[in-house]
Parts: C-alpha cells; sequence; structure tokens
C-alpha cells in the first residue's frame, strides 16, 4: 500500500513511511487481483498515463461543490450554555440544510442558562470529532468550565483543528480556544480576518460560520 502511495504523493508517503518506520519502497507497478474466472490477467491490468498525470481537477476536493448542505455539525454545549447564541445558531444551521448535534458532558438533557431543557444528542464518551464537519464552541461560562474539566473537549476541538475543519467560538468560548494545544494557540497573534481565512470564526454572526461550513476544509491552515 505505501508503494502505491506513493504514486498518489510522495511527500504523503514519506511521512506515512516515517510513521511506520520503514523506508519509503520504490514505485512499482499495480497489480489487479480482480480477474473474471476466464480473463486474461494481462487484459485487467493497470496503466499508466502517457504522459503522466501530474493533478487531476476532477478529483480533487477544492473544485467540489461548496455547499453546507448534509454537513454534520457539532455544538459543544452543556449545562449552563447562554441561550440565545445556542438557539441562534442552532436554529440557523437547522435553516441551512445542515445537521446540528449537540455535545455534551453528558447523555440525557442539559440546562441552559435560563433554565430551559435541551436534550443532548450526543456526550463527549459516546462520539468523535472525525464524525463531524465543523465544530461550533457555545458560550456560557458554567458550560466551559465544565468543558475545560473533561479532557476529551480539548481533543474533541484539537482535532478538529488539525483535520482542517471550520471552528465557530461564541463567549466563553474562546477559554477553551485558549486551553487547546499549541496548534490553535499559533493563532492568539493573528487578526480577525486571518482567523478566518483559516476557517477559525470569534463572536462571528451564523452566516459567516455557515459559509465556512460550505468550504468544508481549510487546507491554507498552519498545521504544527
Amino acid at each position: 500500500m505505501l508503494g502505491r502511495l506513493t504514486f498518489v504523493d510522495t511527500h504523503l508517503a514519506k511521512e506515512v513511511a516515517a510513521g511506520l518506520g520503514i523506508p519509503v519502497p520504490k514505485p512499482e507497478q499495480p497489480i489487479n487481483h480482480s480477474i473474471p474466472a476466464d480473463g486474461n490477467p494481462n487484459n485487467f491490468q493497470p496503466v499508466f498515463a502517457d504522459p503522466p498525470i501530474d493533478r487531476s481537477e476532477a478529483l480533487s476536493m477544492e473544485n467540489t461543490v461548496k455547499k453546507p448542505d448534509t454537513r454534520k455539525i457539532a455544538i459543544l454545549a452543556t449545562d449552563g450554555v447562554t441561550d440565545r447564541t445556542f438557539n441562534l445558531i442552532r436554529n440557523a444551521l437547522q435553516k441551512a440544510g445542515t445537521v446540528p448535534t449537540v455535545v455534551a458532558t453528558h447523555l440525557g438533557n442539559i440546562i441552559t442558562s435560563t433554565g430551559k431543557s435541551v436534550k443532548a444528542d450526543e456526550s463527549l464518551l459516546t462520539t468523535s470529532s472525525v464524525l463531524f464537519d465543523a465544530v461550533y464552541v457555545a458560550g456560557g461560562k458554567a458550560s466551559i468550565d465544565a468543558f475545560l474539566k473533561v479532557p476529551e473537549a480539548l481533543e474533541f476541538l484539537n482535532q478538529a483543528y488539525k483535520h482542517y475543519k471550520p471552528i465557530g467560538i461564541n463567549g466563553e468560548g474562546i477559554e477553551l480556544y485558549h486551553a487547546s494545544d499549541s496548534c490553535l494557540k499559533l493563532h492568539s497573534k493573528y487578526d480577525d480576518v486571518k482567523l478566518a481565512s483559516e476557517g477559525i470564526l470569534i463572536n462571528k454572526n451564523s452566516e459567516e460560520f455557515i459559509g465556512a461550513i460550505a468550504k468544508h476544509r481549510f487546507w491554507n491552515r498552519q498545521i504544527c
């Protein structure tokens, strides 16, 4: 498989090889084993393009249709979350055709800052950041204080960052952002425009966050 990867991206192949502790193999002719019982194996083997194809616009994720529809969004919110901002973002996400999912510190219901009960769709123990297309950290001091006590909350946010996903942060949610790993802390010196260009939106309106979701990934983001 590593040999096949050299045909896709030599830099990625080197990184994978380093992680596995093995040298990068020389590119070798792929072999197709899916051959009909009465077929000639030579007629079913892959061939190399001539001239070689360095880049395929048709396969590039940069050229996919940019829409937020069906994207699954994790809203980090637990007991004490601020009602107004939480409701605004959840309603806006639903209206945009995304699937907002409340991820809390526990299952059952969470109690908002005004005493309202909201169902927690998932807890940090029952889901993972890789299952979502973007993350929104809702404000509320009690909510953020609770997340700061749970290492999985920081890991959830860090993974979203390292996977180039849009991250929205509101109000006290900035404290969770500042407590995250060194990759996100690199952005502390950035202005709002620079942050937004890398898909990190702090105290921005729902339209801007949904626009970031439509872009899907921010490949220009600086990763440690």
